[in-house]
């Protein structure tokens, strides 16, 4: 029978989908032609994608793929029946187990019992407490034992098919060699943060969730990930053409980003909503979710024309990523963490809320240019929520909500509203004045955007005119008022502004 060489694997590379194996081997070879199989193929490689190297001094003959080598077939089912007698005796076992316990429980129940002594009757309660010990002891682990058996009886054959390989050696020697392939279940996704400490930079940390379902634990294996899916194809790619469109701008990316319809939908709430129609975002920033911590090797980068390639320092031992893949968990590993340029500010839009919301606004540098998919946000080590990533953006700044900041304080009062009527022209007018204060109660100054608003009308009817804008920036398209206002600790600033409606008495015009 052909002698039949072991493959171990020493380096693999995930991609977003599928991995690259390299197992290594030593053939022990005799001058002239040798036969043999070399066993490592798993039951998900690609057979198309395979390359045998073997060292200088080998050439190499025929080679084929072979589901079962000879006499395999009755190796294979003498090893299921041994397997089947194993269970049996071990659910015997367990079924004694159980008769025993249950026959030294009820002989401890002397109570109706008068042919026993009272003297027979103690030494037998006097053991019962130890005897039921061991039981129990010996229960638990006819258990565990009967559970790995039936593992081991399901599972499937770490390995399938063999090469069936033919070489001619120039003498005898052992020959070291390489068995490379693709296999399709591996896969690796990444995963993004984006943590603030208050007053400092925001820091982009990218991780990967890597899953491998090959059917064996890696151990010591060298591993890198790709931001690309394997190609085993012997064929040159085709460029196609690459044509550039103008989207439509999307509602949240332009005036109204994410945080400000969060406070849209604050102002709903508050006006009378359904309970339950929005999250409240108070109680979720009292239930901050803190990250798991993981200790993890550190990653290298290596940038590529259209990947990214992430060589993990040192050999990794991931005996447990297989366990991890199939209930769906995977292996968290930490691969970097870059600091962005960025500009920390406050918001407030006191009409809708008295939040006071800060905002990283972000430089789109060459690290967010490699970012595509939802990040999640955490402002000293609080979890705030997810925000969406898209390395194709060409704005030139990024705005990151990182929630609500309570040590900063906005109230908004309306100090005036006058209504009079003019008999002769038949209209009515209203006068509005309002007040907003900001307090500052952080250790340290913060610069603070404060939005509101003056009415537009289409109608020609009505009449707005602008009394007070309280130095504000002021939109003439959309009405919006923007005071920008830097305050030190502790302290407070007001901002007035005020506006006239006229329209027929007559008529009823929601203000």
């Amino acid at each position: 029978m052909e002698q039949v060489i072991h493959t171990t694997c020493k380096e693999a590379a995930i991609y977003f989908q599928g991995c690259s194996q390299i197992r290594r081997g030593k053939a022990e070879l005799k001058a002239g032609r040798n036969a043999f199989y070399i066993e490592g193929l798993t039951k998900s490689a690609q057979t198309d994608s395979i390359t045998l190297r073997f060292a200088p001094g080998v050439s190499q003959g025929s080679i084929s793929i072979v589901n079962k080598r000879r006499g395999e077939e009755s190796e294979e089912r003498r090893a299921e029946e041994e397997l089947s007698r194993k269970l049996q005796r071990v659910e015997r076992k367990i079924e004694q187990n159980r008769s025993l316990f249950q026959l030294w429980m009820t002989n401890g129940n002397v109570s109706n019992k008068t042919e026993v002594t009272p003297q027979e009757a103690v030494d037998y309660m006097e053991q019962l407490p130890a005897r039921i010990a061991a039981l129990d002891e010996e229960f638990e682990a006819l258990l565990t034992e009967h559970e790995e058996l039936e593992k081991e009886q399901k599972a499937p054959s770490r390995f399938g098919a063999y090469l069936s390989v033919e070489l001619d050696a120039e003498k005898d020697g052992s020959y070291d060699f390489e068995l490379e392939f693709i296999d399709r279940n591996a896969a690796w996704r990444p995963q993004y943060e984006i943590r603030v400490t208050d007053g400092k930079s925001p820091v982009l940390k990218t991780r990967a969730r890597a899953f491998q379902m090959t059917g064996e634990d890696w151990e010591d294996v060298k591993l890198k990930l790709i931001a690309d899916t394997p190609d085993a194809s012997g064929t040159r790619p085709q460029l196609h053409p690459w044509n550039l469109r103008v989207e439509a701008p999307e509602v949240l990316r332009d005036s109204a980003p994410r945080m400000r319809r969060k406070m849209a939908m604050e102002s709903v709430a508050m006006a009378g909503a359904a309970p339950g129609a929005m999250m409240d975002e108070d109680a979720m920033m009292d239930d901050a979710v803190p990250l798991e911590a993981f200790s993890m090797p550190a990653a290298v980068r290596n940038e590529q024309q259209t990947m990214t390639e992430y060589l993990l320092e040192g050999q990794w031992n991931l005996e447990s990523l297989k366990e991890k893949s199939a209930n769906g968990q995977g292996k968290l590993i930490d691969l970097e963490a870059e600091e962005l340029t960025a500009k920390l500010c406050y918001y407030t839009v006191p009409k809708l809320s008295d939040g006071v919301y800060l905002v990283a606004l972000v430089e789109n540098s060459e690290a967010l240019g490699r970012v595509d998919g939802e990040a999640d946000v955490y402002l000293n080590d609080a979890y705030t929520g997810k925000v969406t990533l898209e390395s194709t953006r060409t704005d030139e700044e990024t705005e990151l909500p990182l929630g609500k900041d309570r040590q900063i304080k906005v109230i908004r009062k309306q100090t005036k509203r006058y209504v009079s009527k003019t008999m002769l022209s038949g209209e009515k007018k209203t006068e509005f004045a309002y007040e907003i204060a900001v307090v500052n109660h952080k250790s340290r100054e913060a610069e603070i955007v404060v939005l509101d608003q003056l009415p537009r009308t289409q109608d020609k009817s009505i009449t707005v005119e602008t009394l007070d804008t309280g130095g504000a920036e002021r939109n003439e398209d959309s009405g919006e008022l923007r005071w920008t206002m830097t305050l030190q600790p502790e302290e407070t600033k007001t901002v007035t502004f005020g506006f006239e409606v006229r329209h027929p008495k007559d008529a009823r015009v929601h203000l």
